[in-house]
């Protein structure tokens, strides 16, 4: 799988924004610890679309701060948390470059 290019700078506030669906009972997750020197992980939130029908999905969105130059990768997984030894649906890279 490709990674995702991120560019920033230092102190800089950013997002990742993942397509998601909560209705499914699936929910992205961080796949590998972040790199802490690197970057802060800020919160993450789930937004559903505003069509008003029943199952439609949504984005969830994950805002990290950059903290010193250098390059780091955070990576996701798509599943739903109670099944245990179960692969994820699916898998997303972001490189981020932070100078």
């Amino acid at each position: 799988m490709a990674a995702q290019n991120i560019k920033v700078v230092v102190g800089q506030k950013f997002t990742i924004t993942l397509k998601s669906n909560a209705t499914t009972g699936y929910g992205w997750q961080l796949a590998r610890p972040i790199d802490g020197k690197m970057l802060k992980f800020l919160g993450s939130k789930y937004y559903p679309e505003r069509t008003g029908l029943v199952g439609s999905g949504g984005v969830e969105r994950w805002v990290f701060r950059a903290l010193k130059c250098g390059r780091t990768r955070v990576f996701f997984k798509y599943v739903r948390p109670w099944e245990k030894g179960v692969a994820p649906v699916d898998n997303r890279i972001y490189l981020i470059s932070i100078r």
